[in-house]
């Protein structure tokens, strides 16, 4: 897909907005497994973000470089010794590195999904404690931060620890 996007024939008529120098990939669930394989495959990818997805492939002992990576999921399952994928797939990351877990989310908070079950008045996850605005927030605001710290080199102060205002949010350290 890089290749399609950012090639001599983009197959997007916007693909000049793609700065090839700065390149994430980043998915939920099985997709989130997927960017680490993308990053694992194609030295391209400077940064993924895995939203709470196990590892359908292992993070390879060697690691991902240093490139960085994010783990954000529910603190139902995605806590240390709660997914064994995630607890193997951060010894072997040997980058930058965070595990963020959120209290009260589902395994869709990190998807649109809590937006449109607001919108069809439907509730699919009845163990989410989360609003969906909180739900849409988090994720919004720890992916945004993730991006500007390592693909513009903004430092990102949200990423350093816990903070008032995101009090879901754990950092997991297994």
């Amino acid at each position: 897909m890089l290749d399609r996007l950012t090639g001599h024939r983009p197959a997007w008529k916007n693909a000049r907005m793609i700065d090839p120098e700065r390149v994430a990939v980043a998915g939920h669930s099985i997709g989130g497994s997927a960017a680490a394989s993308a990053m694992r495959a194609d030295p391209r990818f400077d940064a993924g973000i895995n939203m709470d997805g196990t590892f359908q492939e292992r993070v390879p002992a060697s690691g991902l470089g240093a490139r960085p990576f994010l783990m954000l999921g529910t603190t139902s399952f995605h806590t240390p010794g709660g997914d064994e994928s995630w607890d193997e797939g951060w010894q072997h990351l040997g980058g930058w590195k965070r595990w963020l877990g959120v209290e009260g989310s589902g395994h869709s908070s990190f998807t649109d999904i809590p937006v449109l079950e607001d919108r069809m008045g439907v509730t699919l996850d009845p163990t989410v404690t989360l609003s969906t605005g909180r739900q849409v927030r988090i994720t919004r605001d720890y992916v945004a931060a993730f991006l500007d710290q390592h693909l513009r080199g903004r430092h990102q102060r949200l990423l350093d620890g816990p903070t008032a205002g995101n009090p879901e949010v754990v950092f997991q350290h297994p």
